[in-house]
């Protein structure tokens, strides 16, 4: 949580850099594309899982370096919606009491189960990158980081297990999405191409630094951050001198 402060304060700052660096023009842009990716980490052998596409929408201000025009400073403020699925193997222990002739036995005992578990993720964000780019002409490329605040998080599935030999539990419910970080920042980096006059086509990774869940579902280990492609077109609005 902390991270994710301090992060959205470097992000205001350094977005509030003395007027004086920046050129006098200012461009404003929209930005409309898709997003393409997952939370990656340590997968678990016999894991599966498949990226998910969704839009974005969003508002990009670049404005040029006064003492370097070849650079330029960007800041957007974007809507973005990141899903996957996946399906993973499952273990652990846990405690069963039963009874015997009617009697109803007060010591449960530890035994182990095991199963799979299948689930997607459907997290929606708003998401504030800065970028410091270079490049005065077609191309441009650059580097930047992002902090991103969670608007409604999602994370639910259903698992079978097989309790010991015991019994069977199928397609039962679950629902861990108030575990979703509210939170998350990270790095990226990508390129824009303009191919005509006002419109541009861009392309970014991004690597969160955050922990998607901050705690996992029960018999699930790892530590998963988002990892997310993005393109689209960005059409310039405002060129402002």
């Amino acid at each position: 949580m902390k991270k994710g402060y301090l992060s959205l304060l470097l992000l205001l700052s350094m977005a509030s850099l003395p007027t004086g660096l920046l050129a006098q023009n200012l461009k404003i842009y929209s930005l409309t594309g898709l997003t393409v990716g997952s939370p990656l980490g340590e997968i678990p052998e016999g894991a599966t899982g498949a990226p998910g596409t969704d839009i974005h929408l969003g508002l990009s201000f670049v404005g040029r370096l006064a003492t370097m025009p070849a650079w330029s400073l960007g800041l957007d403020a974007i809507y973005t919606r990141q899903k996957s699925t996946y399906a993973s193997p499952i273990t652990g222990e846990t405690t069963v009491s039963t009874e015997v002739f009617g009697i109803d036995l007060s010591w449960p005992f530890p035994v182990s189960y095991e199963g799979q578990a299948e689930g997607a993720y459907d997290n929606r964000y708003r998401e504030f990158d800065l970028w410091i780019r270079r490049g005065q002409n077609r191309w441009q490329g650059g580097i930047g980081v992002y902090y991103a605040q969670l608007i409604k998080g999602q994370n639910k599935g259903a698992v079978d297990i097989r309790v010991a030999n015991l019994f069977n539990i199928e397609n039962e419910p679950f629902d861990e999405s108030a575990f979703v970080n509210t939170q998350d920042w990270g790095l990226l980096a990508g390129f824009s191409v303009r191919v005509f006059w006002r419109a541009s086509l861009y392309f970014r990774a991004k690597v969160g630094m955050m922990p998607v869940m901050s705690q996992n579902p029960e018999g699930l280990e790892g530590i998963y951050r988002n990892v997310y492609l993005s393109t689209g077109v960005k059409f310039l609005l405002l060129d402002l001198p």
